[in-house]
């Protein structure tokens, strides 16, 4: 039997949980390609690599007019996908934004019931309604500021925000999917973070936008005042 035109390719730092989700997918979507795809934590160079070969995988097993959807957790996975797209194009190669398993389980069970991609990315994107969560059993939320409100912080390192400090500030910035900026600068760029020649004690604007800007805001200023150790 033929399969199905769209297929995936499930992305993350752990062969084994990127096994799993496929294992748990495949039973409700037979006719559905779903191809593991394990990022180690080796550099996003590596990552890139291993996910463009899974990509190539599904899309040979599919054949002519395949569409790959990727789902990935996060890290060099996530960075990966991101990459992916940027040089393939969104023709071919969709990002699926979702919960990994519950995101993985609907959008095939829609690629097995014949849905274009529109159709599969908002099944993938509404399996967050998967989640068994008791509310009754939760604790009121306390209010709380704007989590995407930009922070104020100063800088808490003891000397300037030199080539080491730079460099770990724009890794934790590359790990959100986001697009993070201090005092208007690219946060991922070691080189435009020097540039600023923050001293001890000096106010730094962090600023996010994307789909992990409250944690990106949340941790990032919090280790800038910190001192980034």
């Amino acid at each position: 039997m033929a399969l199905a035109p769209i297929g995936f390719v499930i992305a993350s730092q752990s062969d084994t949980l990127a096994r799993g989700v496929c294992e748990v997918a495949a039973p409700m979507a037979p006719d559905v390609c779903l191809v593991a795809c394990g990022c180690h934590d080796e550099g996003l160079s590596r990552a890139l690599d291993h996910l463009a070969d899974a990509c190539s995988e599904a899309a040979h097993r599919i054949g002519q007019d395949a569409r790959i959807v990727i789902l990935a957790d996060m890290g060099p996975a996530k960075l990966a996908a991101h990459q992916l797209l940027n040089q393939w194009g969104e023709g071919n190669v969709a990002l699926g934004h979702g919960p990994l398993v519950e995101g993985a389980i609907a959008g095939a069970v829609a690629a097995q019931q014949g849905d274009n991609l529109e159709a599969v990315m908002r099944a993938i994107a509404g399996a967050v309604q998967f989640f068994d969560v008791d509310v009754l059993a939760l604790p009121p939320e306390p209010e709380r500021d704007d989590p995407y409100a930009p922070r104020h912080v100063a800088w808490g390192g003891s000397e300037l925000l030199g080539p080491r400090p730079a460099a770990r500030l724009a890794r934790m910035a590359s790990d959100y999917d986001a697009r993070v900026t201090v005092n208007g600068v690219d946060a991922t760029s070691v080189l435009a973070l020097m540039g600023l020649k923050l001293a001890p004690g000096d106010n730094m604007l962090v600023e996010a936008e994307g789909v992990e800007a409250s944690m990106a805001l949340a941790a990032i200023a919090d280790a800038c005042a910190n001192g980034l150790e």
